[in-house]
């Protein structure tokens, strides 16, 4: 399990149970919890790479740097303020079209020095080292 948590909040956003192009993403917080399967299909490995890439980048960048899974049950989302805070806003739904649809939007600040370990976290979850 890859558990990212807010330097500024209770709020966690957990990634787990990783199997080929199919993982668990939860959003928990003291108050608050959502939690759905995502398939990535042709982009297993999109959020390793997202994470890998603001690691390399850790001293800030323009914009952000967003991942999106193809059927846009899962969007993230990372900006950088140059001062060493990552904002991570994570948007997830439920399946378009469902009967009782549903949309969670959180948002936690990470410190760009967790980036590289972060990093290789989620390395080591999507492509096992």
């Amino acid at each position: 399990m890859l558990s990212l948590k807010s330097s500024n909040s209770d709020a966690a956003i957990n990634f787990s149970d990783v199997e080929g192009d199919r993982f668990r993403v939860s959003v928990v917080a003291r108050d608050r919890s959502v939690s759905r399967t995502v398939y990535a299909f042709t982009d297993a490995f999109g959020v390793a790479d997202l994470f890998a890439q603001a690691a390399r980048e850790w001293k800030g960048w323009d914009g952000a740097k967003v991942w999106q899974s193809i059927e846009g049950e899962l969007q993230l989302e990372l900006s950088h303020d140059r001062r060493g805070h990552v904002r991570l806003r994570v948007r997830l739904r439920s399946d378009a079209g469902g009967a009782d649809s549903w949309r969670h939007e959180a948002e936690i600040e990470l410190d760009a020095g967790q980036l590289e370990a972060l990093a290789l976290r989620a390395k080591t979850l999507w492509i096992g080292g």
